[in-house]
């Protein structure tokens, strides 16, 4: 399932790794939004591994599903773009 997962990090320290655990899992489609692709054991592993970053009393990081039909009746304006399905092979 499609998730939206955005984020309000204090540190920038906590930020810069925040974004770039998120880049593994997805695409960013605004500064602190990306897109992510996961199944519900990737999810939860995501999450957990989230939880041990952030400073829970002062970041916040919300995680949105995007359903099927919700996803088909997207609009975007302006330079927004689609995230692409990106498909890579391990050899």
């Amino acid at each position: 399932m499609r998730h939206l997962i955005a984020y309000d990090v204090t540190d920038d320290n906590v930020r810069a790794r925040l974004a770039a655990l998120l880049a593994v899992w997805g695409d960013r489609i605004q500064k602190s939004v990306f897109e992510c692709t996961l199944a519900q054991d990737d999810l939860e592993e995501l999450m957990a591994r989230v939880t041990n970053l952030i400073d829970l009393s002062t970041d916040s990081v919300h995680v949105v599903p995007i359903c099927q039909g919700c996803e088909g009746s997207r609009r975007l304006v302006g330079q927004a773009g689609r995230a692409e399905e990106s498909w890579c092979w391990v050899i």
